[in-house]
Formats: structure tokens, C-alpha cells, sequence
């Protein structure tokens, strides 16, 4: 699928109580295979839609100790040829997660692990990090600081989380962590006078809510949290921090999370020629009312049978 200009390659979840779980040449041989074949789909599906970016999520995974615990095999050994498939402004993005589809460990299991594994496959291959790929509590403005400074930070999965992979909608449980995102990019960008390269996603799984009204949600919610940090005085906040006057540099981040953004983006909005509330003229305009019912009657009329 395509989300923004990257090319999502649905991932090989293999647990441990799958076949291949073995380490045996055979499966071994047959696991590589499959890997091949996704990748090298992924790279002719990016080029057929004018995609720039191919994520790479290759879920490998064990759930116990006795297992064969795979120091980068075989999803190393596949990166490079994939990676020489890339033409023109195309990249490949390497996705991380610490636990799931099994829990005592995963082949990508934190940000190094795919940083190594991208610098490795070539020039094109970046990180991408999932803000709900991640322990409790870690710190993920430090990891994305890194990644800016290494020239290796390639895109976003933006959710949010309370204590898993929740895939809640941004901002719904701590959006001042998105906001600390942000801002390390903002201020990599106001440091180096260059405009951060990243493809910005969105991964979540929209149960209860609307499923288009969350994204228009999240959406909004990004605009006015990326908005906030654009506001962030960087020469004061840089001062105060070689001072080492928290408190100042404490304020600068706060008074620029705590200033409303929204009627300058509701202004911007009207000068586009867009909705000034989005949610309110979707809600307004029927659409979801109209393919609900479309939808409904082609339901009604397809035959289905459980033979």
C-alpha cells in the first residue's frame, strides 16, 4: 500500500511456531526465498505508483531461548540485492520492534539493530521509526536526535500508545511526546540551515472511531503539534541550555506547546481555499452517510456461500 510516498511491504510474520522456525538449510533456503520475492515485488510495486520510499517490515521472530537466536540472517544477506533494485529517487525505509509477532526476541529488535542493517545495505536505505515500536517509556525524541545527526532518519509511523503497539490515534494519549519529535526536527533543521528528508506516515488501527473521522483527527492533531514546535525559539532555547538554566529552557519548549496554533492553521486553511474545520465539513458534507449506504446495497446484492 501507499501511504504518503512510501511502499509498505506487508511483513513476514513467521513465528516461532511456524515451520520455518527451523533452523534447517531447507526452511532456511525457503525463508530467503520469500524474502526475495516481497522485496523485489515491493520495488516494481514502488515504481509502478511513483512511490519514493519501500518500508521494510520483515517480522522475524522467536518466543523461546532454545531457539536459534539469528545475528542478522537471512534478512541481512537479502538487503543488498533489494536494495540495488532501487531506480531514481526511490529508498528503502527498515522498520524496528522490540517485541510481537513473538516475545523473547525479534530479528529488528530496536533502532541500532536497522540502522546497522540499513548502512549495510547501501546509500539508499534509511531508518523508520514507529513511535509505538518501543519500550515503556523509552526515549524516542533522543533516538530520532541521533538519527538526524547520522543523515539515517528516513520516516515516521505516527500512532500513539499507552502501553504496546496500540496503534491509538496521535496525540490521544501523550501528544507533548509528539511534540518533542518535532522539535528535534526543527532544530536539526534550524542547526544545519537544511530541510530534514523524511516521509511522514501514519500506522494506526481505528476500532472504535470513525475510521475517517480519526484520520482527519490525526491529521489536524499533527499540524497543530508540528506548528507548536516550529514556534520553539531555538537561539534562546540554545542559550539557556549552555548556561544550563533548565528552568528557561524548560519554559522555551512549554510556552511553545501551550500557544493555540489553531486559528493561524484555520487562517492558512481559508487561504488555500480549503475547510477552516475539517472535521466539521466532513461531518457536514454526507459522505459517510452516502458510501454507507452505497456499500450496504452492494452488500445486499453479492452472493456468498460457504461451500
Amino acid at each position: 500500500m501507499q501511504y504518503g510516498r512510501a511502499i509498505v511491504v506487508p511483513p513476514l510474520r513467521l513465528c516461532a511456531s511456524a515451520p520455518l522456525r527451523s533452523c534447517a538449510p531447507a526452511p532456511l533456503r525457503l525463508l530467503i526465498e520469500r524474502i526475495e520475492q516481497q522485496l523485489e515485488g515491493a520495488v516494481r510495486l514502488a515504481a509502478e505508483v511513483g512511490a519514493k520510499g519501500k518500508q521494510q517490515h520483515i517480522a522475524l521472530a522467536q518466543r523461546d531461548p532454545q531457539q536459534r537466536v539469528a545475528a542478522g540472517e537471512p534478512i541481512g544477506a537479502q538487503q543488498p540485492p533489494a536494495h540495488q533494485q532501487l531506480t531514481g529517487d526511490q529508498r528503502m525505509l527498515v522498520e524496528y520492534k522490540p517485541f510481537e509477532p513473538a516475545f523473547y526476541h525479534t530479528d529488528i529488535a530496536d533502532w541500532g539493530m536497522a540502522l546497522l542493517l540499513s548502512q549495510s545495505a547501501g546509500p539508499r536505505a534509511k531508518v523508520l521509526v514507529d513511535t509505538g515500536h518501543h519500550y515503556q517509556a523509552q526515549n524516542i525524541e533522543q533516538i530520532v536526535a541521533w538519527l538526524l545527526d547520522l543523515d539515517m532518519l528516513g520516516g515516521f509511523h505516527f500512532n500513539d500508545r499507552r502501553y504496546a503497539d496500540d496503534d491509538l490515534t496521535l496525540g490521544s494519549i501523550d501528544p507533548y511526546q509528539i511534540f518533542r519529535i518535532f522539535h528535534e526536527i526543527r532544530h536539526f533543521e534550524w542547526e544545519t540551515g537544511r530541510r530534514a528528508d523524511i516521509a511522514y506516515m501514519i500506522d494506526q488501527s481505528h476500532n472504535l472511531k470513525g475510521k475517517i473521522e480519526a484520520m482527519i483527527q490525526t491529521v489536524t492533531t499533527a499540524m497543530e503539534l508540528y506548528a507548536k514546535a516550529a514556534l520553539v525559539d531555538h537561539e534562546k532555547l540554545t542559550s539557556a541550555q549552555s548556561r544550563c538554566a533548565l528552568v528557561e529552557a524548560e519554559s522555551c519548549l512549554k510556552d511553545a506547546f501551550s500557544t493555540d496554533v489553531r486559528p493561524a492553521i484555520r487562517e492558512w486553511a481559508v487561504s488555500k481555499g480549503v475547510a477552516a474545520d475539517p472535521m466539521d465539513a466532513f461531518r457536514q458534507s454526507g459522505y459517510l452517510e452516502r458510501i454507507t449506504a452505497e456499500r450496504s446495497q452492494r452488500n445486499l446484492a453479492a452472493v456468498t456461500s460457504y461451500a
